[in-house]
Parts: C-alpha cells; sequence; structure tokens
C-alpha cells in the first residue's frame, strides 16, 4: 500500500510539474486557462472543488491530457506474455519480456500527427474516436494510467488529484 500511494503522488507530482513548465513556456495556452479559470470561478471567494465542478473546466482537461501524453510518469512499461501470440508476423513465445515504450508511442507522428512533438491542447477537443489512438484504454485513460490498477491520479476518490492541485495553485 505505501508503494501505492507513493506512485500516486509521484505521477501526481511529475504530471504537475510537466504540466506548469508547459504553462510557462506557453503564454497563449496559458492565458486560455486563465480565462476559463476567471469565467468560472468568478469572484467567489470559496469553491468547492468535487467531480461536478472540476468537469467544467474543459480546456484544463485538454492541458492535463496533452501534459500526459508528452510526459508520461512512467515512460515504460514491461509485461511477460501469458501465451504464444503474434505480433505483425513475429512469433512471441510464452513467457516472453515485452518492453512497451510509452513515451515514443505517445509521440508518434503516426498517430499524432507532422506536430506530434509539439505541445498543442486542441489537440483533444474534436477527437472522432479517441479510442482508436494508442494512448487511451476503454476508459478513456492514458495507456499508461491503465497499467497503474493499485492507485492512480484519476481513478475514481481521487480523480480530482491533479486538476484541483492546479487550479488551487
Amino acid at each position: 500500500l505505501k508503494k501505492s500511494i507513493f506512485q500516486s503522488f509521484d505521477s501526481t507530482a511529475k504530471t504537475l510539474s510537466s504540466g506548469l513548465l508547459m504553462l510557462a513556456m506557453h503564454q497563449d495556452i496559458q492565458q486560455k486557462l486563465i480565462n476559463e479559470i476567471d469565467s468560472i470561478c468568478g469572484t467567489e471567494k470559496e469553491l468547492t472543488f468535487d467531480n461536478d465542478f472540476l468537469q467544467r473546466f474543459t480546456y484544463l482537461d485538454l492541458i492535463v491530457k496533452e501534459t500526459i501524453r508528452l510526459f508520461p510518469a512512467g515512460p515504460i512499461v514491461a509485461r511477460e506474455t501469458s501465451d504464444e501470440i503474434d505480433i505483425c508476423g513475429y512469433k512471441i513465445t510464452k513467457k516472453t519480456i515485452m518492453v512497451m515504450s510509452i513515451f515514443a508511442m505517445q509521440r508518434d507522428p503516426k498517430y499524432w500527427g507532422d506536430d506530434a512533438h509539439l505541445y498543442r491542447p486542441e489537440r483533444f477537443e474534436n477527437l472522432e474516436n479517441p479510442q482508436a489512438y494508442l494512448p487511451f484504454t476503454g476508459e478513456d485513460l492514458f495507456l499508461l494510467f491503465g497499467f497503474l490498477t493499485d492507485f492512480c491520479v484519476f481513478q475514481e476518490g481521487n480523480g480530482c488529484a491533479l486538476v484541483s492541485r492546479i487550479l488551487k495553485i
């Protein structure tokens, strides 16, 4: 349990610091976020950071997704095959250790376009089929977080962790 809790905080901290760095480097994106926060929060002094409130921040959601895409908290994962499988004509025997580079997949121009290396949150605005992109699982979470099933910044009950920290800053 201690390891899971540490992984959660470590993932959140890495993603938060990467997101804040990107906002500092991209003043136009930062200004759009400030405008969204101002329009939703107004002059309220007391705010409740629950899921209903946080779901109103659509541009912030795009920023979080783009940050996770470019800066995955765990850039490489390894799994052992449980059966013999065939991948693109290559026979992979049972109990083979497969290593996947989440970092490379989430920057692949084949899936993300020629600007895959650029920080552009708007790429997530009108996806025809978000499930068609490699970094997603059926629950619309990035591949990386699909593997961290024990404790994750986006799991139910902890879903506000990253977003509420950004808003509080």
